[in-house]
């Protein structure tokens, strides 16, 4: 007579439910995973949130920055950010066409090789004057403080740089009235991108019109942050600066009762 021994399946079959336990619950952890942190576009939900955060700010801050020029009774016209912005803006003052602007960089930089004995001691970074310059020549490459002084000094203009809130910064080489009805008006924006500035009635056909800053629009760096604390507007604190002033020392006290 034969003896057959019983297999133990319950032993087996405790360590293959135990075995599916374990995988499934490892598979479930990068499913998870993948389902928080990917979208529709590759990138972490995190991530987005933080580019749509930065990218409302600096819309804040541009609107801002119309406002104010809104309130001189200026515009902003914006020229492309392709590394030609400041040639560009130049183009749109002067022609009336940004695409001009490939005229005006060699127009400057044959103005700086011209007159290298004044400009080559503020070659930065140890470059040679010539690598300078035929980097200087290539489309895209940015313009500096050397270039804005020589496009001054060739088109014979001064020049007006706007900021967002902060006084406007002029490169200033000549002087009489003619010199303050020709000057350039350009915007700075983020510390990296130039605009051309025009009247806000001008009809942009042609060359930009004479605008001419008056004093009590100098001012106007004072606006942002009188109009972040009490609601004044830019142009009312420039008709209104004595009562703008009270409106802000009332709602200090008001502040300081409550």
């Amino acid at each position: 007579m034969s003896v057959v021994a019983a297999a133990p399946p319950v032993v087996r079959n405790t360590k293959r439910k135990k075995k599916k336990k374990k995988s499934a619950a490892v598979a479930s952890e990068p499913q998870k995973q993948k389902q928080e942190e990917e979208t529709t576009d590759g990138t972490t939900t995190t991530t987005r949130r933080m580019t749509m955060a930065t990218l409302l700010y600096f819309l804040n801050l541009e609107s801002e920055f119309w406002a104010q020029l809104d309130a001189q009774g200026l515009k902003i016209i914006q020229v492309s950010a392709d590394g030609n912005c400041f040639f560009r803006a130049m183009a749109d003052q002067l022609d009336g066409d940004e695409e001009e602007h490939t005229k005006y960089r060699a127009m400057v930089v044959q103005y700086i090789k011209e007159h290298r004995v004044k400009f080559e001691p503020f070659v930065e970074y140890d470059v040679p004057f010539e690598d300078y310059c035929d980097a200087m020549q290539k489309n895209g490459t940015w313009a500096g403080h050397m270039e804005l002084h020589a496009a001054s000094l060739l088109t014979g203009r001064n020049i007006c740089i706007h900021t967002l809130n902060s006084p406007r910064l002029y490169i200033n080489n000549f002087s009489g009235p003619e010199a303050a009805s020709s000057m350039i008006h350009l915007s700075y924006h983020r510390g990296e991108h130039y605009n051309s500035v025009r009247l806000r009635d001008d009809p942009c056909q042609g060359p930009a019109m004479p605008v001419v800053v008056g004093a009590c629009r100098r001012r106007s760096c004072t606006a942002g942050w009188l109009r972040r604390l009490t609601g004044t507007t830019a142009r009312s604190f420039c008709i209104w600066g004595g009562a703008a002033l009270a409106v802000l020392l009332l709602a200090l006290l008001s502040a300081l009762c409550c």
